[in-house]
C-alpha cells in the first residue's frame, strides 16, 4: 500500500493547514503519511500544531529528513511514528533564538511573564527529543548548548532517528 507524501519546507500556519488536509486525504484512503523534511525551523506556536496533527492522526506518519531539520523541524521530527534520515543530511537542535533578558531594560513584569512562558515551551521541546531518545534531560539540555549541526550518523547513535537511508538515483524522492 502506498503512502501519501507532504513536503515540510517552512512552519507556519499554511503548512497546519495543508498538513491537516494531507492527513485526511490519506486516512480516506486507508495509507499512511510520509513528512518529507527540509526546513530548517520556524514559529514554535505552528509546530506544536503540527506536531498535535501527528499524534491526534488516526493514520501512521513516517518523518524523513530530506536535506536538513532544524530547530522545530527537528522537534518534529521526533514526534513521528518512525522518524529517517537521508544519508547526508542534517538535524540541528539548539535553544531557542528568543531571548527574554533583554526585556528587563524595557518591562520588568514582561520579562518575568516571557522567562515563563520560555521555560514552559523549553520543557515541552525537551520531553518530545527524550521521549523516543531515552536521553536524560540533562543530555538534552547538553545537546542544546551545543548548538551544532548533526550528521544522520550522529542522529541514528544519539537515537533520534531510527533509520538512515542510503538515496540512489532511483531511491531519490
Amino acid at each position: 500500500m502506498a503512502s501519501h507524501q507532504f513536503v515540510l519546507r517552512q512552519i507556519d500556519h499554511a503548512a497546519v493547514r495543508n498538513l491537516g488536509k494531507a492527513i485526511d486525504a490519506a486516512a480516506k484512503m486507508h495509507t499512511g503519511l510520509v513528512l518529507q523534511i527540509d526546513c530548517n525551523g520556524g514559529s514554535i506556536d505552528e509546530g506544536f500544531k503540527v506536531i498535535e496533527l501527528i499524534e491526534q492522526s488516526p493514520i501512521r506518519i513516517h518523518g524523513r529528513v530530506t536535506k536538513e531539520a532544524g530547530s522545530m523541524a527537528a522537534v518534529i521530527l521526533q514526534a513521528c511514528h518512525y522518524r529517517v534520515m537521508d544519508m547526508g543530511t542534517s538535524l540541528h537542535y539548539h535553544y531557542g533564538s528568543w531571548r527574554v533578558s533583554f526585556l528587563i531594560y524595557f518591562d520588568e513584569q514582561l520579562m518575568l511573564a516571557n522567562k515563563e512562558r520560555a521555560i514552559t515551551l523549553q520543557r515541552r521541546l525537551i520531553a518530545k527529543m527524550i521521549a523516543k531518545s531515552g536521553m536524560s534531560e540533562k543530555e538534552a539540555h547538553d545537546l542544546l548548548r551545543q548548538d551544532k549541526l548533526m550528521s544522520s550518523e550522529e542522529a541514528l547513535v544519539r537515537k533520534l532517528i531510527d533509520e538512515i537511508r542510503i538515496v540512489t538515483s532511483e531511491a531519490a524522492p
